[in-house]
């Protein structure tokens, strides 16, 4: 119970210094001022939070047992959206040969698809400890 109750506030602050990270990065990105060290934080930061997250996805499988083909699927959804998309932007818009506008509205597209999978995934975690 209390591993639970601290994997859970860890993934709060990494969400949330995720979504701090990628709002300064957009920010900084469409001001020209220098992001390097903010992107090689979040190339960091994303990988560790999505490792620490199927942890505990696997810890509440063991304690919770059969899982439905919904719940997969909404968790499949919310890690593609709020992890696998913001990481492959920032590593691939590096080695792109695109106008800066296009890579201005790409990085608000992953601070918008960011949020839509955490959405996703407080909004499992809701209805999964309502229905405990």
């Amino acid at each position: 119970m209390l591993i639970e109750f601290t994997i859970k506030i860890l993934l709060i602050i990494f969400d949330s210094l995720i979504f701090a990270g990628m709002i300064l990065l957009c920010i900084f990105f469409i001001f020209d001022y220098d992001h390097y060290f903010l992107s090689t934080f979040l190339r960091i930061l994303i990988p560790s939070a999505l490792l620490t997250k199927l942890l505990f996805w696997i810890k509440l499988r063991k304690k919770n047992g059969r899982l439905g083909k919904s719940l997969i699927v909404r968790r499949f959804m919310a890690i593609i959206l709020a992890y696998i998309v913001p990481i492959h932007i920032l590593w691939n818009t590096q080695i792109l040969y695109i106008n800066k506008d296009v890579l201005d509205i790409i990085y608000i597209l992953m601070l918008i698809f960011f949020i839509f999978g955490v959405l996703i995934e407080r909004r499992m975690l809701i209805n999964s400890s309502g229905t405990n």
